[in-house]
């Protein structure tokens, strides 16, 4: 199948989710020829996005309600980017494809030259900034995919020997297309990522870098730590790196608590075994509103659980009841007080 055909396909597929009468069928079929090849996600998403960008799809689909693409499955973005978008039913049936399904096979093509410099065919150099509460998503023009986190700022560079990403503050996490001939490399401060083929998430931290990795193998070289050598390690699957000035630790989970930690996109927090000066951190970077811990030993306790990134005040409430800890609300920050 040709790239042409291909995207006529992914175009039946949208055309047919902006219905009313999805089935289980549908969404089986639907996740099989997302799976089937690389090429087949990347023209859905790609004209997804085009759509999206364009706010046609609405008004073609008619009953559908607005900017009714739904979040279906993985390759979908998660609930609570920057770019998700009311799940909604389709339409089977070959009659609703007709007119619709022409109008939207006809037009996709000039709507996605208004939007392919940036998805099909981006800049050699591409900065991506969020502000607290947001998300943003990237599809690069190899297939990779770049989620970027809230209160974040990533530069993207397509290099002709290497697939370049700087994370100049927070968090990206990506899903990487193998190209052996252009390794991947995220770089947060004196640390150094590299993947092939695999699904990671780098956090450039208040002291230091954090990656967790979903799938596959990564590569990490830093030349940080208090002694100056550096040092380097694989880390796999279910693997949590902190670098620090300490030097590295590393701890291996179940994918679920994985899955967990990277829940982010989808407008929550997971902390496992974590201290409350972390789990502020995190915190802060959804959030104006800011957590304070200064004391040491306050900072030091540990803390587990999913909580909404936007609700700073449920999580000091919870803390306060659970630890000898008091809290002291201010209209900029809430801070969190050994108690007397």
């Amino acid at each position: 199948m040709n790239h042409s055909e291909i995207e006529d396909v992914a175009a039946r597929w949208l055309s047919r989710q902006a219905g009313e009468h999805w089935t289980d069928t549908d969404q089986v079929a639907f996740g099989a020829w997302l799976n089937a090849a690389t090429e087949h996600r990347v023209a859905y998403l790609r004209l997804k996005a085009a759509w999206r960008k364009a706010g046609r799809l609405s008004a073609l689909a008619g009953a559908a309600a607005p900017g009714s693409i739904p979040a279906r499955g993985a390759w979908d973005p998660q609930p609570g980017s920057a770019s998700a978008a009311p799940a909604a039913a389709a339409d089977p049936g070959a009659k609703r494809w007709g007119v619709l399904g022409a109008a939207l096979a006809a037009g996709v093509a000039a709507i996605a030259l208004s939007v392919g410099a940036f998805v099909s065919r981006p800049p050699a150099s591409l900065q991506l900034t969020t502000s607290p509460g947001a998300f943003e998503e990237a599809l690069l023009e190899d297939g990779s995919r770049l989620v970027v986190n809230s209160n974040s700022s990533l530069r993207i560079e397509m290099r002709a020997d290497e697939r370049r990403v700087q994370v100049l503050a927070g968090e990206g996490m990506f899903d990487v297309a193998k190209d052996r001939r252009r390794p991947f490399v995220v770089y947060a401060g004196r640390d150094r990522i590299e993947a092939v083929g695999t699904r990671f998430a780098v956090w450039r931290r208040v002291n230091g870098t954090r990656v967790v990795v979903r799938e596959g193998v990564v590569k990490l070289q830093s030349t940080g730590g208090r002694s100056g050598r550096g040092f380097s390690a694989e880390l796999s699957a279910g693997s949590i790196a902190d670098v620090t000035a300490a030097g590295l630790h590393v701890k291996h989970l179940p994918l679920s608590d994985i899955d967990a930690v990277l829940d982010w996109r989808s407008g929550y927090v997971a902390f496992i075994d974590a201290t409350l000066e972390e789990a502020a951190e995190e915190f802060n970077r959804h959030n104006a509103r800011k957590i304070r811990v200064t004391d040491p030993t306050v900072a030091a306790l540990k803390v587990g659980g999913r909580f909404r990134s936007t609700g700073p005040d449920r999580f000091a409430s919870i803390v306060e009841q659970s630890f000898p800890v008091r809290v002291e609300y201010g209209p900029a920050q809430i801070t969190l007080l050994p108690r007397d």
